[in-house]
C-alpha cells in the first residue's frame, strides 16, 4: 500500500518568504522582514503580560467613570481623544480610572497599550540593573505603541533610575509615541522636588495638561 501525504494548502502567514524567514536577495539570503515583526510581537506580549492593567482596571472604561461637575466632564472628553495626555489632581479623583480606561479602549481598537504604576515600573528597572537584562523591561516601554504611566512622584528614585526613566521618555518623545501620565503633584513640583527637570519636560512637551478637581471618591464611597 502506497501512503499519500496531503498537500498543505494553508496560505502562510507571511507571503515574502513563505514563513521559511528568509528571503533571496543580490544572489545571497537574508533574513525576511517577519522575522524581526514576530520578535517585537513577542516583546509586547511579554510586557503586557508585566503589565499592570490588572484586577478591577480592566474594567474601567469611559462609560463607567461619572463626572460629578463639569470640570471632570472635560477632562473625560480630552482623555477620550486618543491623545497623550498629563493627569493632574488630588488623590481619589478618578485619575488612574481614566489612565485605565484609556488604555482598555487603545487595546479593543488592537493598539499595544500598556499600564504601569511608575513606582512597579521602577522597582522591575531596578531588577533588571541588578540582572544585568540586555533587554529588559525599559527597552520595551520605549518601543510599545501607547505607555501609560500611574503615580508619578509617588517615590523619589535614585540618580540612576531617574536617568532610565528620562531615557524612556526622551526615546518616547522623539518617535512620537502615545504616552500618558497622571500624578498627584504639578509639574513645578514634581521638578523641584521629586524629579529631574528634563523628565518632567519631556512629558510636558509631549502631553496634553489636564487638571482633575474634585473630592476623594473613595472616602465618600466609605461614608
Amino acid at each position: 500500500m502506497v501512503w499519500m501525504t496531503m498537500p498543505n494548502t494553508e496560505k502562510p502567514n507571511c507571503e515574502v518568504c513563505g514563513d521559511t524567514g528568509w528571503i533571496e536577495k543580490s544572489g545571497g539570503m537574508v533574513q525576511c522582514e517577519c522575522v524581526a515583526r514576530k520578535a517585537k510581537q513577542h516583546r509586547m506580549k511579554v510586557i503586557i503580560e508585566q503589565s499592570g492593567l490588572i484586577g478591577s482596571l480592566k474594567e474601567k472604561t469611559f462609560d463607567n467613570f461619572i463626572p460629578k461637575s463639569k470640570q471632570q466632564k472635560y477632562v473625560l472628553e480630552q482623555v477620550k481623544k486618543g491623545d497623550s495626555f498629563f493627569l493632574v489632581g488630588p488623590f481619589g479623583t478618578g485619575k488612574t480610572h481614566l489612565l485605565a480606561a484609556s488604555v482598555n479602549e487603545a487595546l479593543k481598537r488592537g493598539v499595544m497599550a500598556v499600564f504601569f504604576s511608575v513606582p512597579w515600573l521602577l522597582e522591575i528597572i531596578r531588577g533588571d540593573l541588578l540582572s544585568g537584562k540586555k533587554i529588559g523591561i525599559m527597552e520595551k516601554v520605549c518601543e510599545v505603541e501607547y505607555l501609560a504611566l500611574d503615580d508619578l512622584g509617588k517615590e523619589k528614585p535614585t540618580d540612576t533610575v531617574q536617568e532610565k526613566l528620562f531615557m524612556i521618555l526622551d526615546r518616547r518623545e522623539v518617535c512620537g509615541l502615545r504616552t500618558s501620565v497622571t500624578s498627584n503633584l504639578g509639574p513645578e513640583t514634581l521638578a523641584s522636588e521629586r524629579l529631574d527637570g528634563a523628565i518632567i519636560s519631556r512629558i510636558t512637551g509631549m502631553c496634553q495638561l489636564l487638571l482633575l478637581e474634585g473630592s476623594d471618591y473613595r472616602k465618600e464611597k466609605k461614608k
